[in-house]
């Protein structure tokens, strides 16, 4: 018989060597005490039915991580950066790659346009010759330096030659006025001044030829919320004669503008311009023009070289009108040359007046700040459930090249438009001429059929 102090001390052993539940280790310690007689059959009974009714013990928490040491720095803010603020430059796109940095100090703007026509002439007397070509395939980068300083170089590669077109630095620090200086367009004549890409006929009308466009110089300009002013004094344009040792010349071109009418929709404008040239060394001049149609060429009128020229003058009015989708837009240039070497004198004229209508309610958009027309917008989108913008017009224009002993001809044109933009850098162009020229009393009146496909980055 075993004395209550070894039975003690075998219970302890047990409750120290139990589990959470009666597990077979236990179990068998138990059938050990019986078998040693340790403890009774119903004391093991007994001690069996306890660890089973033993509740299962939750485990023990980890102790904590002891406390961090306190800092009397300030914690960090956490403010939300704009996709704006994460760089210096933002960059996007919608046609052209434009970039700036976060003041606007700097932006810069690389783009472009294709010009693709073809056409099919019903001659007359001459042959035209059907055909197509790159009218233009220019690349552009324009942009701002330090705020004040606006730049444009494009560059032309159509007909597989680099010609450069526009290269010019503007400085803008006393806005309303500007002070610009390279090859640009000098500022006369409206259809002349509004850029290619914007004018509502494939080609400019016939008195364009008396424009003096692109020349290397100086000038500034000033504009205000109805009138800009325009003045510069020019020598020779970029493709000149590369002559050095020849007098180039020199002429003074400006242009007045006013907008009586100043509106979103509504618009009248009126201008005026003269340009004064003294010709130099350059003193033979040729005045002649295709019949609006740039494919062929073949001119209609022609004045050939008209020699000892010492001068030329030029006067220039414009008028424009748009009211909601109708606008009406003319023209009268009027050259006059003065000749020496006992020639007699000379003057030529030409003008155009047309009218166009969108039929899908777009307006003709004007830029007050240069005077001319810009970009089409289209109210509805060609890819987004859109028709695009769709355009008729109807112009008539006449040239007179014949005075004194120079018999160039004359010529008047009607022309018919079609036009579609399916978004604001594409557009669709269809245009019906008929010529009506005469030239040492022979005539000569095709037909022309031309159409372009035309995209622009910008």
């Amino acid at each position: 018989m075993k004395t209550p102090l070894l039975k003690l001390t075998s219970l302890v052993m047990l409750l120290v060597l139990a589990g959470p539940a009666f597990a077979q280790e236990e179990e068998d310690l138990l059938d050990i005490l019986v078998k040693k007689k340790v403890i009774t059959q119903e004391e093991y009974d007994q001690l069996r039915r306890q660890y089973q009714k033993r509740p299962v013990p939750l485990p023990a928490p980890e102790p904590a991580a002891p406390p961090k040491p306190t800092t009397t720095e300030p914690a960090p803010e956490t403010t939300a950066v704009t996709a704006e603020e994460a760089s210096d430059v933002t960059v996007i796109t919608q046609g052209a790659l434009r970039g700036r940095t976060r003041d606007s100090a700097f932006i810069f703007q690389l783009g472009g346009r294709l010009l693709i026509d073809g056409a099919v002439y019903d001659s007359d007397v001459q042959s035209l010759g059907n055909g197509a070509e790159i009218r233009s395939a220019r690349i552009t980068l324009e942009g701002t330096v330090w705020n004040v300083w606006d730049y444009e170089l494009e560059v032309d590669f159509a007909e597989n030659a680099v010609d450069i077109k526009d290269a010019w630095l503007e400085y803008r620090e006393f806005e309303p006025i500007a002070i610009q200086t390279g090859n640009y367009k000098e500022p006369f004549s409206l259809e002349e001044i509004t850029s290619s890409k914007y004018i509502t006929f494939m080609e400019r009308a016939l008195p364009n030829l008396f424009a003096p466009s692109r020349n290397l110089g100086v000038g500034v300009r000033i504009w205000r919320e109805q009138w800009t002013g325009q003045l510069g004094v020019f020598g020779e344009g970029l493709d000149a004669n590369e002559d050095r040792e020849e007098d180039q010349g020199f002429g003074v071109t400006g242009r007045f503008t006013y907008a009586p009418i100043l509106e979103e929709e509504r618009l009248i404008h009126l201008g005026a311009a003269g340009s004064y040239r003294r010709t130099g060394d350059n003193d033979v001049l040729r005045f002649r023009s295709r019949p609006e149609s740039h494919v062929t060429n073949v001119r209609l009128v022609d004045t050939g070289d008209i020699v000892d020229v010492e001068d030329i003058a030029r006067a220039g009015a414009e008028a424009a009108v748009v009211w909601g989708p109708f606008s009406l837009q003319g023209e009268y240039i009027r050259t006059h040359l003065d000749r020496d070497s006992g020639f007699s004198d000379l003057a030529f004229d030409g003008y155009y007046v047309y009218g166009s209508w969108f039929l899908t309610g777009e307006s003709r958009p004007y830029d007050d700040e240069k005077a001319r027309f810009q970009a089409v917008l289209p109210k509805s989108i060609v890819g987004r459930g859109g028709y695009g913008a769709w355009e008729v017009a109807l112009r008539y224009s006449g040239l007179d090249l014949e005075d004194e002993d120079i018999q160039g001809g004359e010529e008047d044109n009607l022309t018919v438009g079609l036009n579609w933009y399916p978004t604001r850098n594409i557009r669709f162009m269809a245009n019906y001429i008929h010529a009506d020229s005469e030239r040492l009393g022979m005539e000569d009146d095709p037909h022309v059929f031309q159409i372009r496909s035309q995209i622009v980055l910008e």
